[in-house]
């Protein structure tokens, strides 16, 4: 049986304090003139490589658990993922499998504001889905939607 994962991002802005009213989006705290980017692309490519790295966990598979994890994560001046947290849980082990992924991102380039490296924050939710028949064409269109870009 084909497990699918459903991970929805798009981009917004979201002031720090509003964090409690977040919706099917990424968020980043700070606008700076250049933003972090992740292998040199946008935040589609970190979707993908999420896509790409995240398993969902036996247990909840056992459990049938679905639902939506929202993590927030730094960027910090050099490009490294830290400070991985959870801010809305949906069952401790769909929670750290988000963390480890998360933890486990390449080097961002980081976010720069007047030739100076900036440490942003971004907050993303992960929406685990056992029966969602779309995972394979999710990928293929994020796929085909970043080699678009150019990478």
């Amino acid at each position: 049986m084909r497990l699918f994962l459903v991970i929805i991002f798009f981009c917004n802005i979201l002031p720090k304090n509003t964090s409690a009213q977040i919706k099917e989006e990424v968020y980043f705290d700070t606008i700076y003139e250049n933003m972090a980017m992740f292998n040199n692309g946008s935040l589609d490519d970190f979707c993908l490589w999420v896509y790409k790295n995240i398993k969902y966990p036996e247990t909840a598979i056992k459990d049938s658990i679905s639902g939506k994890v929202f993590a927030r994560f730094m960027v910090d001046s050099t490009g490294i993922v830290k400070n991985v947290e959870i801010i809305r849980s949906v069952r401790w082990d769909l929670d750290a499998e988000v963390k480890r992924v998360l933890g486990l991102s390449p080097k961002w380039v980081p976010a720069s504001q007047r030739g100076k490296n900036m440490g942003i924050s971004f907050t993303i939710p992960i929406n685990y889905d056992i029966k969602d028949p779309n995972f394979e064409k999710m990928i293929t269109k994020l796929t085909k939607k970043t080699n678009k870009s150019g990478k």
